[in-house]
């Protein structure tokens, strides 16, 4: 069954798509499009989340397809290595070389045409604006995609959406858990003030080893941490970065 979903919010038009497990011609597609010739186990292909400043025709769209292909370029190689060596030890499997194994990356959306971020560190998400009591006018969750890790913990992609009266906040999250090994979770954040010239992509890094968990006297188990909302209170954050861009949006003439 294919669920669409969207919403308007003044100059911002809301769409999103949820859509059945990839077909076979489909992961053929993304392998060959991608250079990914192991791909995650459940891929939701035509699963999207799509923000448009409609003025301009700007667009930050969330799909598993280009998330997927930022795996090759994921700049958590040198963690992951280690923690492959260890994982492939215990279980006779191996990592996948054109891809990091665990389907992570700096995958943060993708803009068409590009926009013009700008680094700013200092700038901060309005967290008293978000718990404001205001009605949500529209949310969604979309999952982009799982793969178990041969059984031997979870990668989880996912993105939602939610508008109200005067903001809207996007959250993509990758969640893994190696289990036995270690747990990150990278969140995504976008976020728009719409009384404010301009909106914001957080994205924060938090990881940590059950060994180390251990040794501060946290639970080792994975059961103990189902999902990224368990398990994030006792990560570490490891990177922080924040950007923002102009609103109205002028997008980057490209060649």
């Amino acid at each position: 069954m294919v669920v669409d979903g969207g919403a308007t919010l003044a100059d911002w038009r809301f769409s999103s798509r949820k859509s059945h497990i990839a077909r076979a011609d489909q992961m053929e597609a993304i392998a060959q499009a991608t250079g990914v010739t192991s791909l995650p186990e459940m891929v939701y292909a035509d699963n999207f989340l799509r923000i448009e400043h409609v003025p301009s025709g700007a667009t930050i769209a969330f799909e598993a397809a280009p998330a997927i292909a930022a795996c090759a370029k994921s700049t958590h190689d040198r963690v992951q290595v280690a923690v492959a060596e260890q994982w492939a030890s215990a279980s006779a499997a191996r990592p996948e070389a054109s891809c990091d194994w665990t389907f992570s990356s700096d995958y943060s959306g993708t803009t068409a045409p590009a926009w013009p971020w700008v680094d700013n560190p200092g700038f901060a998400i309005d967290t008293q604006m978000l718990t404001r009591p205001d009605p949500i006018q529209w949310y969604d969750d979309v999952v982009l995609f799982e793969d178990e890790l041969h059984d031997h913990g979870v990668s989880v992609l996912s993105v939602r959406v939610r508008v109200m009266p005067q903001c809207f906040l996007v959250l993509m999250r990758h969640w893994l858990r190696i289990d036995g090994v270690m747990m990150r979770v990278q969140d995504t954040r976008v976020f728009h003030d719409i009384g404010k010239p301009v909106i914001c992509r957080e994205v924060k890094l938090s990881e940590a080893t059950f060994h180390d968990l251990q040794s501060r006297g946290h639970a080792g188990h994975a059961a103990q941490y189902p999902n990224a909302d368990a398990a994030l209170p006792y990560l570490a954050l490891k990177r922080r970065t924040m950007q923002t861009c102009c609103v109205p949006i002028v997008p980057i003439n490209e060649p």
